[in-house]
Order: structure tokens, then C-alpha cells, then sequence
């Protein structure tokens, strides 16, 4: 995650001002698909490969999304944004969903190694159709000018001119402290299921196809809601019942 965030500020400002957010998108992509296959060839004891691998696969993966994102502009008009975003992360939870279901089989069958390229392949199939036919606006480089250069360069006019930019400080700041409480839950939820709650291996697959199914009910429903209330009120809406939720749990 620190990689990942050392290296998403200039990949933003690349997606923001060229036209080649597809070539980047298609190339995180691949490294994350190639990355997520090989983990099939880590063994017992390979525990520096297998990390090396899921920290290649993980930045593939999140600097992917910068560019994904990214087009949401110049595929919907901005009284659209929540929807389209809601659809987009409901069909990201499909996709789990289905896989999961795919990979099931071989769980079951104590086929972990084996899930792997089956999983890479399932992305990569679903990754084509963006790939090769989502269009994109063209916007020329500047001569002399590099991708590297370009993104460096808005990322410092932007931290040096971050008083300008409160509001965007203040987003900065509140979406650091809750997408951590957020992602913690998350990358937890099996272990705590396991230890605390003792599930079985099928109880926890039943638990994650159970939470991918209201994953997509309330992408959907939270996407049309921003669009009709704002999205400040929704996110506010969502964190409190993620508040009330984790208490819960406690």
C-alpha cells in the first residue's frame, strides 16, 4: 500500500492530462494478471516470493484503478457520476462473486495453488472488452514533455498550492482515517470469522458470497441515492452504519 501510494499521486496527474490512460490501464492490468498466475509456482516455505508476488499483483491491481476511474468523466454527465459509479462497483462484486463461485470447487478440493491462474485468467477475460473497445479523448503531449514529467510537475503545483485547496485537504485527510477503519474490516474479516467466531472453511465461504451479494445490493442502491441526495450525505449515511456495524462486532 505504501508503493502503491507512493506512485498513485503521478499516475493521477498522467491520467488526468494524456490521452493513454488506456496503454497504462492495459499495462497494470497485465502486471497484476501475471503476477496473480505465478503465485501458483509458491510453495511451502516461499514466503518471500509469495509476498513479492501479492505486493507486484496488489500494485497492478491499484494503479489500474487510477485509470479506471479515471474515465468515469467521459462516459456519463456528472448528475450521473453516483450511479455509474454504484453500477461499476456492483459488477466489480459480481465478478467476485462469480469467481468465488468458479474457485469453489478447487477449495473444496484443496486446490489453493491451483486458484490462482484460474482466477488471472476469469480477470483477464473480463478485462478484455474494456480494453480493447472503451474509447478515449485525445489530448496531445506538449513537445519535449514526458509522462513522468508531467505527473511529477502537477503533483508538486498541487502540494505546494494545497492551501488553495482546502476542501480537497480536508477530503484528503477524512478519506485517509475512514478507508484504513474500512480496509482493516475487511482484510480481517476472515481471520476474525476463523479465530474469534470459529467458521469453518465453508462457513467463510459462505460468509464471503453472503457479503458479495449485499456488496452489490447497496452499490447499487447508494450509487442512485448520492445522485438524488448528494454525495457527502451518502458517504456520511454509509460510515455510520459501518460504525455501528463494527460496535456490533465488538
Amino acid at each position: 500500500m505504501l508503493l502503491t501510494a507512493l506512485i498513485s499521486p503521478v499516475l493521477g496527474a498522467v491520467a488526468d492530462y494524456t490521452s493513454t490512460k488506456k496503454r497504462f490501464l492495459s499495462f497494470f492490468t497485465a502486471i497484476c494478471i501475471i503476477a496473480t498466475a505465478l503465485l501458483y509456482f509458491v510453495g511451502p516455505g516461499d514466503v518471500l516470493l509469495g509476498l513479492v508476488l501479492l505486493i507486484i499483483a496488489n500494485i497492478g491491481f491499484e494503479a489500474g484503478l487510477i485509470f479506471y476511474d479515471s474515465f468515469l468523466p467521459e462516459i456519463t454527465k456528472p448528475k450521473n457520476f453516483g450511479r455509474v459509479s454504484g453500477y461499476g462497483f456492483a459488477m466489480g462484486y459480481l465478478g467476485s462473486l462469480t469467481s468465488l463461485v468458479i474457485l469453489l470447487p478447487f477449495i473444496q478440493m484443496e486446490l489453493i495453488r491451483e486458484s490462482f491462474p484460474v482466477a488471472a485468467l476469469f480477470f483477464l477475460i473480463f478485462a478484455l472488452p474494456t480494453l480493447i473497445f472503451l474509447k478515449e479523448k485525445k489530448k496531445d503531449i506538449p513537445p519535449g514533455e514526458s509522462f513522468v514529467a508531467i505527473g511529477l510537475n502537477r503533483v508538486l503545483f498541487t502540494i505546494k498550492h494545497l492551501k488553495q485547496y482546502r476542501n480537497l485537504a480536508i477530503f484528503l485527510l477524512s478519506f485517509f482515517c475512514f478507508i484504513e477503519g474500512v480496509n482493516t474490516v475487511i482484510y480481517f474479516a476472515g481471520i476474525y470469522a476463523t479465530t474469534t467466531l470459529g467458521f469453518t472453511k465453508g462457513g467463510v465461504d459462505n460468509l464471503f458470497i453472503s457479503v458479495q451479494g449485499t456488496a452489490i445490493l447497496g452499490s447499487v442502491l447508494f450509487g442512485i441515492i448520492s445522485d438524488q441526495i448528494g454525495h457527502k450525505k451518502s458517504l456520511m449515511i454509509t460510515l455510520f452504519i459501518w460504525i455501528i456495524t463494527v460496535l456490533a462486532a465488538f
